[in-house]
């Protein structure tokens, strides 16, 4: 993500990017075109995640707020009407320089979004209903999950899911017991 962009997580929650830290001409390892952070989002599979520029996020916010996009908050008029207004904290991270997490940003009863970048200061705006429940943990719980991203998803800022393969504990096992038997086979 870029300074000026938003992650929304369904309806009822977004962190908006201020601004990150300026690349440096010395840095050889900093390929990008102008400075970026992966955010890494702890939530149900089943809330969307968006990315939109910050001006347009409201717009949009405002125009699916109650459909099945969004998926949450949902009810009828009444209820999205009484629904509280998303209400912000800034946040300030710190990075050390490292493709590693420099924090979390906690929404409560939601989960988290770890934020990954290079060296330098990265300010957010992370908004919630009447902004409750906002955190900001370091260092983060997590801090290589973005190592797990998958592949990127075409045409979209976003990246597939990629699962974390667990050792096998038997494996070793397994493979004592197929040489064993094939030794076995061998001899006969």
């Amino acid at each position: 993500m870029h300074s000026e962009e938003s992650l929304l997580i369904a309806g009822v929650a977004q962190i908006d990017v201020i601004s990150l830290p300026v690349k440096s001409t010395s840095e050889k390892d900093y390929p990008e075109r102008r400075p970026s952070i992966l955010m890494t989002v702890f939530a149900s599979e089943q809330l969307p995640v968006f990315i939109r520029k910050t001006s347009e996020s409201s717009a949009f916010r405002e125009k699916y707020l109650g459909s099945s996009l969004l998926v949450v908050p949902a009810g009828n008029a009444e209820r999205i009407a009484r629904f509280p207004d998303l209400k912000s904290s800034e946040m300030v991270l710190e990075s050390s320089g490292s493709w590693k997490g420099c924090g979390d940003v906690v929404l409560s009863s939601l989960g988290w979004v770890c934020v990954t970048s290079r060296r330098g200061e990265v300010r957010l705006q992370a908004y919630t209903p009447e902004g409750r429940g906002l955190f900001l943990r370091t260092p983060a719980l997590l801090p290589y999950c973005a190592q797990l991203r998958g592949s990127r998803i075409g045409g979209t800022a976003a990246y597939k899911v990629k699962r974390p393969v667990l050792p096998d504990p038997d494996a070793s096992r397994k493979q004592r017991k197929r040489k064993t038997s094939s030794k076995r086979r061998a001899k006969s």
